[in-house]
């Protein structure tokens, strides 16, 4: 049996937390009935459901003490089964298989708080070192892990993040309510963490007076500018969808990223540029599509290209789900012969 850290299913949603559940949906067929269950605090809200694979609610605790403690004494309840933890946290002493997203709390540090950054700094270290194996979502991040530890190649998997079909009932509602209709705007898309950049994203709204600039995230304040659109609250993923299928272009001008999953999913929804910061990472999954600018110059906005043709078919090709589920069910099925 493989038992799935279920702990992320408590969590809002967040890129880790979405690679989670879909990771979990392509688990979810018949054949697996039996072979996989997923894990959960007993006193949760969980909001999921899967057809074919069961959640289990098991221990008394909450959190980092229920990852440690409650799911800690199962697995060692059950030696010979496997542990598989898809958001990064994972309990301690249980060597099993984990997803590490990325090492911003190595090389951006200032995006967590000093506890949080102490704690991920130890575990990972020691679930890379004892785990396995361990997956990443891009090759990138698999060069970064290769680099900060001493371990063999191949004891690092990539299974990176996909693309879904695009919605087709989209919910425009959302478009009226921010004054949309009919505006091409720039959409920014993510969580409110120092290495996204958003204080760029501002300075070039700033500079740009008659552009309009869209950005969906959470818990982010700033003075009030009449030409930004600020959406802090929870939108469901047909407003989402019809945000980026109005959109004119996707802004993202991160400092570093593990993958960068809205650009996929801009494109994929019809989305019709995209304005990226000029990484690594994103030199990686998205190759010569995107607009392109150097973060660390004066920046001022480009005049956009609109993708080539083909390129949104040729990118759902490349990343999907259902490929990504299988490599680390295989890889897991091989590592147990």
């Amino acid at each position: 049996m493989i038992y799935i850290n279920g702990r992320f299913l408590t969590k809002s949603i967040s890129g880790v937390v979405r690679y989670g559940i879909e990771i979990v949906k392509q688990f979810d067929v018949p054949t697996n009935q039996d072979k996989i269950a997923i894990l959960v605090p007993k006193k949760s809200n969980i909001n999921i459901s899967f057809d074919f694979i069961k959640i289990i609610p098991i221990g008394l605790f909450k959190g980092n003490l229920w990852e440690q403690i409650s799911l800690s004494n199962f697995m060692k309840k059950h030696k010979n089964d496997k542990l598989l933890n898809l958001c990064n946290a994972s309990p301690l002493f249980i060597r099993g298989y984990t997803v590490v997203h990325d090492l911003t709390f190595l090389y951006k540090p200032r995006t967590y708080s000093l506890p949080f950054t102490a704690w991920y700094k130890f575990l990972i270290k020691k679930k890379i070192n004892s785990d396995f194996k361990t997956f990443t979502i891009s090759q990138f991040c698999k060069n970064e892990i290769l680099k900060t530890y001493s371990i063999d190649r191949d004891k690092v998997v990539v299974a990176s993040c996909g693309i879904n079909e695009p919605v087709l009932d989209i919910d425009n509602f959302i478009l009226k309510k921010y004054k949309l209709q009919g505006v091409p705007y720039y959409l920014f898309v993510g969580a409110n963490y120092p290495h996204k950049n958003i204080d760029l994203i501002f300075k070039l709204a700033k500079d740009n007076p008659s552009k309009t600039f869209v950005l969906v995230t959470k818990g982010l304040q700033h003075e009030y500018m009449k030409n930004v659109a600020i959406i802090n609250e929870h939108i469901s993923n047909k407003e989402l969808k019809a945000l980026y299928k109005n959109a004119d272009t996707l802004i993202q001008l991160s400092k570093y990223e593990g993958f960068g999953l809205p650009p996929l999913e801009a494109a994929i929804n019809g989305t019709k540029n995209l304005l990226l910061s000029d990484i690594p990472i994103f030199r990686e999954i998205y190759g010569d599509g995107p607009n392109y600018i150097d973060i660390n110059k004066d920046v001022r906005l480009p005049i956009l290209l609109p993708l080539p043709k083909n390129y949104v078919t040729n990118l759902a090709k490349k990343y999907s789900w259902k490929k990504s589920a299988d490599i680390i069910l295989k890889t897991i099925n091989e590592n147990a012969k």
